[in-house]
């Protein structure tokens, strides 16, 4: 614990009555209002502006469909990477066996007599969708190919993805990145012939900028480890268009449990400056085409370790996103841009998973080497698991292991043992525990059972300031004179009285007093909050005659209701038991009962009698006077009643 946080000005503590009872005075040095500090702006980071791709549509019903033999020259098909498959490469169904002849692979393309249907639309990314009423077999999929300047390039099976959110009023594929496409191909088996009929194709164009070749990433909340602190090109920075999510407003859950991992698929041949640009296509689609609310995943990096905030609310906050199917609400998406079912993962992308995954491993404790039960939300169209049943899910998940898919990819999903152990390794995990002093405070006080799960990770407020929220609501911080247990009230005057840099950082726990609670802070003051509901900040003189006359504890003046204010002749501060103040000579006295009423019935400190010159005191039997510059109040403790004399 630390030290007694009475103002090192004062040199004894006595009782306000005791103290008084001669009629003394307090001097005291004053400071009206805590001081903020400006600091001079960095440099700016390198950002976009706001920048919007363009999305063209095209329905498919009027198309000519045609054979593959008529549709150009052959290609190869690659399979989509969200279809899981046998060695052999046979499809495997939501039963988890491969296909045969007698229970052949659902609608699935790729086949010699597949329908084909061909239009103009040039784009960078392009995806199918259909209404949401449409039936679609369990293992339905389609395959696109384009036409760029480098001629025909391979099709490319695609299926369709999870129902992503509720505000959704297409279903459709993932958006896949072709990179200058000029026309589009589309084929189906023979059987799924009649979803050409509803589809429709999305086009999106997003060009690269000048900016997006030196994004710079900037901090974000969060590290258990004070050695890794991670960093994120932002929305802003990435470039986007916020009035593309609708005014949908992100839903927060209590808490993060499992972090899933997954690949974006399409072409691995984008370059670094593309990635920006990938991204901002992936949020057109899934907002303007789909309807969701946002992009799907919390965060999103590249084969080249660039790190995107994705889904808007913040990094450090449990943001739902729309990437489990029916396991949404307590996990954290993170994907890799490419397809890693036909290659494996540079070594920088790996890095860049690990540090991403160890930030949400550290904001919100989550051991990388656990287990948690998850229970399926609604009877989702790729989840292996019906509503309501239960999912032992790895902490570090992969998107195969709750859906019906092959993502994140045969090549990065046999390494997850990697990304935990990378992820461990820099969230500050060994032999069981975290190494952050807020876990360690929360573990040794009661853990989950006292506190709750994190509702808002471990975020870094400063250099050597950082906060955990717990569904508890209540916060511990930790600091430079260790950690404090602070709850939301007093944590919300805090703020709005100037935070860490008008008030300093919580150096003893939020303590119990008569009439509420207070905390002592690191710039030499108090934030108290009353049985009522009353905020309130003491500083300088108000704090210091508080502490000299009793404090929290014993004063019975008890705890500010309000913050102090200016009034002629010094300052003033109100009291649930009476009032103080502050002269510009630095001298303190307080009014209370009768004197207190009758005094700022008559216009107080700014009213013909000034400011207080003594404390209360008894000149006769059931008389208590006090003066003021320009005369004095008797009251008579009998009746309750006051009298002014004005000289």
């Amino acid at each position: 614990m630390t030290k007694d946080p009475t103002p090192s000005s004062s040199s004894t503590q006595r009782p306000l009555r005791g103290a008084l009872a001669a009629g003394g005075a307090l001097t005291l040095a004053f400071v009206m209002a805590p001081s903020f500090t400006v600091s001079a702006p960095s440099a700016a980071p390198a950002r976009n502006g706001v920048v919007t791709p363009t999305v063209k549509h095209v329905a498919l019903k009027t198309q000519k469909v045609r054979s593959v033999t008529a549709s150009g020259p052959s290609t190869r098909v690659i399979a989509a990477p969200s279809a899981p498959r046998t060695s052999d490469g046979a499809v495997v169904d939501s039963t988890g066996k491969a296909a045969t002849a007698a229970r052949p692979a659902a609608l699935a393309a790729g086949q010699s007599d597949d329908n084909v249907v061909e239009v103009a639309a040039s784009g960078d990314l392009v995806g199918l969708t259909w209404p949401t009423d449409t039936t679609l077999a369990s293992k339905a999929t389609v395959a696109v190919r384009v036409l760029t300047d480098k001629g025909w390039q391979d099709w490319q099976e695609l299926t369709v993805d999870d129902r992503g959110d509720a505000s959704a009023h297409r279903i459709g594929t993932e958006p896949i990145f072709v990179d200058g496409a000029q026309r589009v191909q589309i084929r189906v088996a023979p059987e799924a012939k009649d979803l050409l009929k509803t589809a429709q194709l999305a086009a999106i164009t997003s060009p690269t900028t000048a900016a997006d070749a030196q994004l710079t990433p900037t901090a974000i909340p969060g590290a258990a480890n004070a050695a890794y602190v991670p960093s994120v090109i932002s929305r802003a920075g990435w470039g986007a268009n916020e009035r593309l999510r609708n005014g949908c407003v992100p839903t927060i859950r209590p808490t993060t449990k499992v972090i899933v991992v997954h690949h974006t698929a399409g072409s691995n041949n984008y370059t670094a400056a593309q990635s920006a640009s990938i991204i901002r296509g992936i949020y057109a689609y899934d907002t303007g085409t789909l309807g969701w609310c946002d992009v799907a995943y919390n965060m999103i990096v590249d084969k080249y370790g660039q790190r995107f905030e994705g889904r808007f609310g913040g990094l450090n906050k449990t943001v739902q996103g729309a990437h489990a199917d029916s396991f949404n609400q307590a996990t954290f998406g993170i994907s890799i841009l490419g397809n890693y079912d036909t290659t494996s993962v540079p070594a920088a992308g790996m890095t860049a998973l690990k540090q991403g995954i160890a930030m949400r491993l550290s904001q919100f404790y989550i051991k990388p080497y656990g287990q948690t039960t998850l229970y399926s939300e609604y009877n989702g169209t790729t989840s292996k698991y019906p509503k309501g049943s239960a999912y032992l899910a790895n902490n570090i998940a992969g998107h195969r292991d709750s859906s019906n898919t092959a993502c994140p990819g045969r090549y990065l999903y046999p390494r997850l043992n990697e990304l935990r152990d990378g992820a461990a390794a820099l969230a500050g995990y060994s032999n069981g525990t975290f190494s952050s002093p807020i876990y360690k405070r929360y573990v040794a006080t009661g853990g989950a059972a006292k506190w709750g799960l994190v509702n808002v990770g471990e975020s870094a407020l400063s250099s050597s300031v950082k906060r955990t929220v717990f569904t508890s609501n209540q916060r511990i911080y930790a600091t430079p004179r260790g950690t404090a247990i602070v709850g939301p009230g007093i944590d919300a005057a805090w703020s709005r009285f100037g935070g860490l840099d008008g008030v300093g950082y919580a150096i003893n726990d939020e303590t119990k007093a008569p009439g509420g609670w207070y905390v002592p802070y690191s710039k030499g003051n108090s934030v108290t909050w009353t049985t009522n509901n009353q905020p309130a900040y003491l500083s300088g003189g108000l704090h210091a005659y508080w502490w000299q006359t009793g404090g929290p504890q014993r004063s019975p003046l008890q705890l500010p209701i309000a913050t102090g204010q200016a009034v002629r002749g010094g300052w003033l501060q109100s009291f649930q038991n009476g009032t103080v103040m502050v002269n510009y000579a630095g001298r303190g006295f307080s009014t209370s009962g009768a004197i207190n009423a009758a005094y700022f019935a008559a216009g107080g400190p700014n009213g013909s009698l000034g400011m207080p010159t003594s404390e209360g005191y008894q000149v006769a039997s059931g008389v208590r006077r006090q003066w003021f510059q320009n005369g004095y109040i008797d009251e008579r403790t009998a009746t309750g009643t006051a009298s002014i004399h004005r000289s």
